[in-house]
């Protein structure tokens, strides 16, 4: 999954979907995921 993740931020789709086949549903949660931890540390300022 790391590398798959990687490949995503590297705009690398193609490897991204080898390495992984399930990047296409795990990516956007945890984007979201990272998103809604930002928020909360600044929230928290």
């Amino acid at each position: 999954m790391t590398r798959a993740v990687v490949s995503v931020l590297k705009f690398n789709f193609a490897d991204a979907w080898e390495y992984n086949k399930l990047i296409i549903f795990v990516f956007p949660v945890l984007l979201y995921l990272w998103a809604r931890w930002i928020h909360q540390i600044f929230k928290k300022l």
